[in-house]
């Protein structure tokens, strides 16, 4: 999503998470933020705060569908040294995951959170 929103040149002050459970209820979360961003972490942050939200209020619901997406959006503008003292080296992140994706492939590269867990013993 990030990857989208830099390649247009974007930024994104809304995230919504849509949510259907294995019986087609549909709901769907959303929170807007400031500044706005194109920084893959601060989407990601804000789609799982969200979806943990849900979920404590939802024990053990089947899921059939998760969606993520991002609305309000901007032209890219210079943020304020000031406001956001992670914009640097997040975008540094995000520019050096983008380069490799677009030389490897997609699929080369997964945040750590998303791979499966190791169980102990």
């Amino acid at each position: 999503m990030g990857a989208r929103l830099r390649s247009r040149e974007l930024t994104a002050a809304c995230v919504t998470v849509k949510i259907r459970r294995k019986d087609f209820t549909t709901y769907s979360r959303q929170r807007h933020f400031e500044p706005p961003s194109q920084e893959t972490r601060v989407i990601t942050s804000i789609a799982t705060e969200l979806l943990d939200a849900w979920l404590a209020t939802q024990p053990r619901a089947a899921l059939r569908l998760l969606g993520v997406g991002v609305s309000d959006l901007a032209p890219a503008t210079q943020l304020d040294l000031f406001t956001a003292p992670q914009t640097v080296r997040n975008r540094e992140l995000d520019a050096a995951v983008d380069r490799i994706r677009e030389r490897f492939g997609k699929g080369v590269l997964a945040p750590a959170s998303a791979l499966p867990r190791r169980r102990e013993g």
